[in-house]
C-alpha cells in the first residue's frame, strides 16, 4: 500500500494572519510550488514554520522554530488555508503574520517512512524457489500439471515451460485424421461445395458447386478505377456503365448558366474475357464545377477486356448528354439495345431576370432536378440532365451558385449558375460514372 506522507521540492509562503499557540488552522499566502494534493483521507505532510528575522539572515537555529502536520488545505479569497495538527515534535508558538512556511523534509517525515513499512524487506510480499522462515509474507513459486521450473540459480533466471508438446495439443484443421493429434478437426465438403488440396506447402482451395453446372450470378461494382480478375472458368462477362456528368457553365454578369448533360449510359453488355485475366476499369470523372467559363466535359468510363476497350462516353462541353445525348431538356435517346445518350442540361434564363428552365428526365427519374428561380432582377440557371440513378444538380437562383448532382446520382449533370450583377457564380459539378461487371460462377 502507498505511503501517505506527501513532500515537495521547495514550497515556500508565508503567514498572512497570525496564529496563536492552540488554533489548528493557518492561513497562508499562495506558495511558491504548490502544495501536494492530499486527496485522500489520511494524506498528510510536514511544515516548517520559522520567524521571519530569522529566515531573512539564515540564522541556525533560527529563533523560532515549529514543526506543523498538514492533514487537509483549500484554496480560499484570501490565500491557501491549511487544517493542521501540533505538538507532535515541537512546542506550539505564537506566530506573527510574515513568518515564513516551508515544506521540507523533517526528522519526523524520515520517522513516518520508516515506521511504515512501505519499504521494509521482510513486509514485502516476496515469489521464492524454496521457503525462507525469514519472509513474512513470501509464495512459494510451484510447478503445476504439464508445467515444469527450472532455477538458474542467483543472479540468472527463472524458465517456465510446458512439458506438453504444443503440436499435440494444437487446434488443427486438417484434410485427413492424423491419429497423432488429440484437437484435430478434418476439412469436410458440405453441399455444393468442392475442397482441392494442392499439397504439401501448397494451398487448399474451396470452391461453390452446383447440380447441372448452371453456377450462380455474382457481381461486383466500382466507384473509382481498379483492376479486376477474371474468376476460374468464366469466359464472358455483362457489364453496365455509365460516363461521367458534365458541369453546368457559368455566364459573367449576364443570364444564368445551363445545366450539364448526363453521361452516356451502357447496359448489359456482353463482354469476351479469359480466365484469371486482368481487366482494367476506369471511372469516367464529373466535370468539375465552372466560373466564368462554358461546361468541363465529364470523362469517359471504359472497360478493357482481352486488349479491346469499351466504353461509355462522358457527357461532352454542351448542353447535351453523352453520345446521342440531346441538346437541351430532352429524353434520353436509345443508340441501340446497349447504349443510350444521356439526359441534356436545362437552358439557363436570358438577360432581363428570367427562370432557368429544368434539365432532361429519364424513365428511372422522370421529374427533373429543380430549375433556378430569377431572383433579385437576375435570371436563374438551368438544372443539370438526371441519369438513372438519381437527379442533376439543381439550377442556382439569381444571384447564386449552382448545385452539383448529387451523391449517389451517377453520371448525372450539374447545375448553372445563376447570374451575377459583377463578375460569376460557380456552377455545380458533375457526378463520377459507374461500372457494374456480372458473371455465373
Amino acid at each position: 500500500m502507498a505511503n501517505p506522507i506527501f513532500f515537495s521540492d521547495y514550497s515556500q509562503a508565508e503567514l498572512v494572519a497570525a496564529t496563536n499557540d492552540s488554533q489548528t488552522t493557518i492561513l497562508l499566502s499562495v506558495p511558491t510550488e504548490p502544495l501536494p494534493t492530499l486527496s485522500t483521507p489520511g494524506d498528510y505532510c510536514y511544515i516548517t514554520i520559522v520567524d521571519q528575522a530569522s529566515f531573512q539572515i539564515d540564522a541556525v537555529p533560527p529563533a523560532q522554530r515549529e514543526i506543523m502536520k498538514v492533514t487537509a488545505w483549500t484554496t480560499v479569497s484570501t490565500g491557501i488555508q491549511c487544517t493542521v495538527e501540533r505538538g507532535i515534535t515541537t512546542t506550539p508558538q505564537i506566530w506573527a503574520v510574515g513568518s515564513i512556511m516551508e515544506l521540507r523534509a523533517c526528522t519526523q517525515a524520515l520517522l513516518d517512512l520508516k515506521d511504515s513499512g512501505g519499504g521494509g524487506f521482510v513486509q514485502a510480499q516476496y515469489v521464492t524457489m524454496a521457503t525462507d522462515s525469514g519472509l513474512d509474507y513470501e509464495r512459494v513459486l510451484t510447478a503445476g500439471t504439464g508445467i515444469s521450473i527450472t532455477d538458474g540459480g542467483a543472479g540468472s533466471t527463472v524458465t517456465v515451460a510446458s512439458t506438453v508438446d504444443p503440436m499435440v495439443q494444437a487446434t488443427y484443421v486438417v484434410m485427413s485424421a492424423s491419429g497423432s493429434l488429440t484437437s484435430e478437426r478434418v476439412l469436410t465438403a458440405g453441399t455444393n461445395i468442392t475442397i482441392t488440396d494442392g499439397g504439401a506447402n501448397s494451398t487448399v482451395t474451396i470452391n461453390a458447386s452446383s447440380s447441372g453446372g448452371g453456377g450462380t450470378s455474382q457481381s461486383e461494382e466500382f466507384l473509382t478505377s481498379d483492376t479486376w480478375t477474371v474468376p476460374a472458368g468464366v469466359s464472358l462477362i455483362w457489364v453496365d456503365m455509365i460516363g461521367g456528368g458534365a458541369s453546368g457553365s457559368s455566364v459573367a454578369a449576364a443570364g444564368g448558366g445551363s445545366g450539364g448533360g448526363a453521361g452516356e449510359l451502357c447496359e448489359g453488355l456482353a463482354v469476351p474475357c479469359t480466365p484469371a485475366a486482368s481487366i482494367t476499369v476506369t471511372i469516367g470523372a464529373g466535370g468539375v464545377a465552372a466560373n466564368a467559363a462554358t461546361f468541363n466535359a465529364g470523362g469517359d468510363t471504359s472497360v478493357t477486356s482481352d486488349g479491346v476497350t469499351y466504353y461509355a462516353r462522358g457527357a461532352p462541353s454542351r448542353t447535351g448528354g453523352g453520345i446521342g445525348g440531346g441538346l437541351g431538356s430532352t429524353y434520353q435517346t436509345q443508340e441501340s439495345n446497349t447504349y443510350f445518350g444521356g439526359s441534356g442540361g436545362g437552358a439557363g434564363g436570358n438577360v432581363g431576370a428570367n427562370n432557368g428552365a429544368p434539365g432532361g428526365t429519364n424513365a428511372s427519374y422522370p421529374t427533373a432536378a429543380a430549375f433556378g428561380a430569377t431572383a433579385g432582377g437576375l435570371a436563374g440557371g438551368g438544372s443539370g440532365g438526371n441519369s438513372p440513378f438519381g437527379l442533376g444538380g439543381a439550377g442556382g437562383t439569381g444571384d447564386a451558385a449552382g448545385s452539383a448532382a448529387p451523391a449517389g446520382s451517377y453520371g448525372a449533370g450539374g447545375g448553372g449558375s445563376g447570374a451575377k450583377a459583377s463578375g460569376a457564380y460557380n456552377s455545380g459539378a458533375g457526378l463520377s460514372g459507374r461500372v457494374l461487371i456480372q458473371w455465373i460462377g
